[in-house]
């Protein structure tokens, strides 16, 4: 949607508020190999009926994909939401032994711009940027079985 209006609960904080949010998309195939999909969605969730702001954020992700032969592929995929400051980055690998036989490789990295401190409950401003947060790596072997 290039955007929408609802009434929405924001899970944190359980009330109900007026949701405001839009969005723009753009793909690009600079050749049949390679492609790039990106989006831009922005939120704005204030208490019903023009009451104090809840949340406003906005989210941009990006995708890219790239065929090497029929058989291999790569994508990375990566998201900043500017709400709590977080970069995430998620390359995957894949080959296609047959059409019912694939392994894939990959993994996930988050980084954040704070870190928490648990004395002061509260979230610390990184002085030299991202930090990654998370880490994880994953195999899978997806194999058609006929019975």
């Amino acid at each position: 949607d290039l955007w929408k209006t609802a009434q929405e609960i924001t899970p944190d904080d359980p009330r109900l508020g007026d949701e405001f949010s839009w969005g723009l998309w753009l793909t690009l195939r600079p050749s049949s190999q390679l492609r790039f999909d990106g989006t831009f969605d922005q939120f704005d969730l204030t208490e019903l009926d023009g009451g104090a702001e809840i949340v406003n954020t906005y989210v941009t992700r990006g995708k890219l994909s790239f065929q090497f032969t029929n058989n291999l592929f790569l994508r990375v995929v990566g998201e900043y939401i500017e709400d709590g400051r977080t970069f995430q980055a998620d390359p995957l690998l894949s080959y296609k032994l047959n059409p019912f036989t694939v392994f894939f490789v990959g993994s996930s990295h988050s980084f954040d711009d704070d870190v928490y401190d648990s004395d002061t409950d509260t979230n610390i401003p990184l002085a030299d940027g991202h930090q990654q947060t998370e880490r994880l790596f994953f195999v899978k072997f997806q194999y058609l079985f006929r019975v």
